[in-house]
């Protein structure tokens, strides 16, 4: 178990160990799974109405559809267009999965007046057009007209008509190309969403990733099996050359400090005690503890200093809180206490509802009103 345990733990940095930007961007946090509303456009029961219908929509057609209100993209400190922070979004929150990627995010910046509609990697760009023309003609109209709800309702209906197959025939208008004039019920429900196949991105840097955690999980391996065989190897009395044998719990106590058997008894550190049969002498041994909750005491020098933190202001997606961490020695009850500041909150940090895995090509439609 700590094998997978390191193994998992390699995973993560190892993974975090691509190359990302060097500013990263600050997105909300994410605490409902079907509506954030952080710009308040919705009533209670234009909520309810909205929830219902997500909810239905994932039930019937397995898509997950998430909408989030904003006040304005500068409280996250971002000035560009929403195309690129819409899919940055869809990205940071994963809303479906990766063997699925079909969910859908609609972004509304009330003050920015802007919309988005993003959708999952595996629409590809193919129902651009169709999203354009449904922000163009069932969203925008009406925020122009101050009724939020009602486009972000109709807008969502429409959307998720279009992607499954249930929509009318749709004409574009004014695109020029008697090719792509219209498209039939038939058409539209025969298309696949770009195979819905799980894709494992297996290109060259995945490749060495691979291999490398492959290595270590070798190298985790071949270490554990040098450590069982170090400790169970019997040692030879340095006076004798006699083989030492090991003692029972019940006698190695003997031959251990006080500290020693603290250390012991909380489990931070494992001592085995080899005696020589032949002149008595005695060796003992100590074999730390993997991920020990029990640090070294400043005060005697074992490993008996725990810790517990404590939240006195808790932090928000605002500002930050402030924690303190207590310390007590088991052994010789040495005591501290340290009081820090915690940084606010933010998407990756958050508490709240967390995704699936999935993420955005950056396909959808969006417009300002």
């Amino acid at each position: 178990m700590r094998i997978l345990f390191v193994f998992s733990l390699m995973l993560a940095l190892l993974s975090g160990a691509m190359p990302t930007p060097l500013t990263a961007q600050n997105y909300p946090l994410r605490q409902h799974r079907y509506i954030n509303d952080y710009a308040a456009l919705l009533e209670p029961f234009q909520e309810d109405k909205l929830l219902q219908t997500l909810k239905a929509i994932e039930t019937a057609q397995n898509i997950e559809f998430t909408v989030v209100t904003l006040k304005t993209l500068a409280d996250y400190e971002y000035s560009g267009a929403i195309g690129p922070f819409a899919t940055g979004l869809f990205n940071a929150w994963a809303p479906g999965s990766q063997q699925q990627n079909n969910a859908i995010l609609m972004l509304v910046v009330l003050h920015d007046r802007v919309m988005r509609i993003e959708l999952g990697a595996d629409y590809g760009r193919r129902f651009d057009a169709q999203i354009q023309q449904i922000v163009d003609e069932d969203v925008l109209p009406r925020f122009r007209n101050g009724s939020y709800a009602t486009g972000i309702q109709d807008g969502v209906e429409q959307v998720v008509r279009v992607l499954s197959g249930q929509a009318a025939a749709i004409e574009f208008r004014g695109s020029g190309n008697s090719g792509e004039a219209s498209r039939s019920p038939d058409a539209t429900r025969d298309a696949p969403l770009a195979d819905n196949r799980a894709v494992w991105p297996l290109n060259g840097i995945m490749l060495r990733i691979l291999a490398v955690l492959i290595a270590v999980l070798a190298a985790l391996i071949a270490w554990w099996r040098l450590r069982i065989w170090r400790r169970n190897r019997v040692p030879r009395c340095p006076h004798d050359r006699l083989q030492m044998l090991r003692l029972g719990k019940e006698r190695e106590n003997e031959f251990l400090d006080a500290g020693e058997e603290v250390e012991e008894r909380i489990g931070s550190i494992d001592y085995d005690v080899w005696e020589c049969p032949g002149c008595g002498h005695a060796v003992t041994k100590a074999w730390p503890r993997w991920f020990k909750k029990f640090g070294a005491c400043p005060s005697c020098n074992y490993s008996t200093l725990h810790s517990n933190k404590i939240t006195i202001v808790a932090a928000t997606s605002h500002a930050g809180g402030v924690e303190r961490r207590d310390s007590r020695c088991a052994n010789c009850d040495y005591r501290f206490s340290q009081q820090y500041a915690t940084a606010r909150l933010t998407s990756s940090s958050s508490s709240g509802h967390s995704g699936g895995g999935g993420s955005s090509g950056g396909g959808g439609g969006g417009g300002s009103w």
